[in-house]
């Protein structure tokens, strides 16, 4: 029976970069270019000179680099880190505190405008609530666990969680099974006991499944890994969701 549920958050409660299309309505640069900018005004403020194609190159290459080690090291590194690559690839220094508010920017981007819930989210994690405690496991990219239980909040969503996990607050990322022990840890109970909703086969399905909990792989947003998953139960919207992890 199960007794506690873990929630992915991006796709899975929150749908990744719907605040795009709230930027381009209120006639925002989009995030990508929006980072770009943030950096390019800095270094022109320190007297540096830095070509836009340039500076997006490095921005690539250390994205990049990221996905590499999120993937195959279970690591998520800072958005300091991040700016640290990026400069040293174009060879341009900024003192502390530049980079400082560089990184505060980078970091609170999604805040306003937030990104949306996924369809059937606020009333689905309500629902689940009422039944299970309910942690959040979440890796984070450049919103940090600080920012993204703003996120949470400013959606009524927070206070229904028990325990939030973010992979930059716990020094690992999902796979690895100690964010989901963080927090079967943190809602008291066992982990053969519990369940995780995520929409990721790597990162959340078989993490989940090696720490010894069962996964719902959670398609409604993102059904790329969908063909050939491992998991225990597929579902295909939130309205279902209560059902399928009453039936496991």
């Amino acid at each position: 029976m199960i007794r506690g549920v873990t929630l992915d958050l991006w796709d899975t409660v929150i749908a990744d970069d719907s605040d795009e299309q709230v930027r381009q309505a209120r006639g925002m640069a989009s995030k990508g270019e929006a980072r770009v900018a943030i950096v390019i005004d800095a270094l022109l403020a320190e007297g540096f000179s830095v070509d836009r194609e340039r500076l997006a190159d490095a921005l690539g290459m250390v994205a990049n680099q990221f996905r590499a080690i999120w993937r195959n090291e279970h690591l998520t590194f800072s958005v300091t880190e991040r700016l640290d690559r990026v400069l040293a690839q174009l060879g341009t220094p900024l003192p502390v505190d530049s980079r400082a508010v560089i990184v505060r920017a980078l970091e609170e981007m999604e805040l306003d405008p937030a990104p949306i819930p996924v369809p059937g989210a606020i009333d689905g994690v309500a629902a689940l609530a009422a039944r299970w405690p309910l942690a959040i496991v979440s890796d984070a990219v450049f919103s940090p666990g600080r920012c993204l239980r703003e996120i949470l909040r400013t959606h009524g969503l927070l206070g229904h969680f028990g325990a939030c996990v973010f992979s930059d607050e716990a020094g690992r990322s999902k796979p690895d099974a100690g964010v989901f022990k963080a927090a079967a840890e943190r809602l008291g109970v066992p982990l053969e006991a519990m369940v995780h909703v995520g929409d990721r086969e790597h990162h959340d399905i078989r993490g989940a499944q090696a720490a010894g909990m069962k996964a719902v792989l959670f398609v409604a947003a993102r059904d790329a890994d969908l063909e050939g998953t491992a998991a225990d139960s597929v579902c295909g919207n939130w309205q279902e969701l209560l059902s399928i992890i009453g039936s496991l």
